[in-house]
């Protein structure tokens, strides 16, 4: 079942609907915890998943497919008996808002922008 485990799941997961580009994901530590698994999804009660992360702390950050969009988020905790389940999905997103500030000029600069060489190193 999708609540394997005895039931036990990470609690208290967070993921932000306001930021540039990146959600950040948060949850409450869980005793015995070696690693957490957390994989984002399109559909709140469904597959398929994809990994975010597979980490040690109680924080991660993604950066989805698709800016502006819900996905749905869920953490699992690794512990020593093997993986719990999963937590309740949470709803996460970017704000689309950033891509429409960036002009293609502003983020092609850097690379093709600018006449530095390496003789302007020279002292």
């Amino acid at each position: 079942s999708q609540n394997g485990g005895g039931g036990n799941a990470p609690t208290n997961v967070q993921a932000t609907t306001d930021l540039p580009l990146t959600v950040q994901l948060r949850w409450d530590a869980m005793n015995g915890a070696q690693r957490y698994l957390v994989v984002r999804s399109e559909s709140a009660n469904s597959g398929p998943f994809d990994i975010v992360d597979y980490t040690a702390a109680t924080t991660t950050q993604d950066i989805p497919p698709t800016q502006g969009v819900i996905f749905y988020y869920r953490v699992a905790a690794i512990l020593a008996q093997g993986p719990s389940g999963f937590s309740a999905a949470v709803e996460g997103k970017t704000s689309s808002q950033a891509l429409l500030d960036l002009s293609a000029d502003d983020m092609l600069y850097p690379i093709s922008g600018g006449t530095f060489a390496p003789a302007d190193m020279v002292p």
